[in-house]
């Protein structure tokens, strides 16, 4: 996150209640992905579009469902991975391909 802002990078940032997400109630589910939803089609409006979402990685089985598929998906776990080795990361955005072979036979990752 600090490269990215260092690197003057648009960020927005949202902190959905997994709580709520993952409730057993679909009504609460539903409306915190809905506000989500909004908070992506905000940022979808803007001049560059929406390039990439980051989440943490205990949000991901949540953000995997949510973030629609045009949109790449990572962690911080993972950019920090591919920031300490260069960049050669073959499991993150722009380090080499989207998709770690075993991780998509696995249907893991997308």
């Amino acid at each position: 996150m600090e490269y990215l802002l260092r690197m003057m990078v648009p960020v927005g940032l949202y902190r959905t209640d997994l709580a709520l997400a993952r409730s057993g109630s679909s009504m609460l589910a539903e409306r915190e992905r809905e506000k989500f939803m909004e908070f992506l089609s905000a940022l979808e409006e803007g001049s560059g579009g929406l390039q990439l979402v980051i989440t943490d990685s205990q949000a991901i089985d949540v953000m995997a469902r949510w973030v629609p598929r045009r949109i790449p998906l990572t962690t911080f776990s993972i950019m920090m991975i591919n920031q300490t080795a260069g960049g050669i990361c073959p499991s993150s955005p722009g380090g080499g391909g989207n998709e770690h072979p075993h991780l998509k036979e696995q249907g893991a990752h997308r």
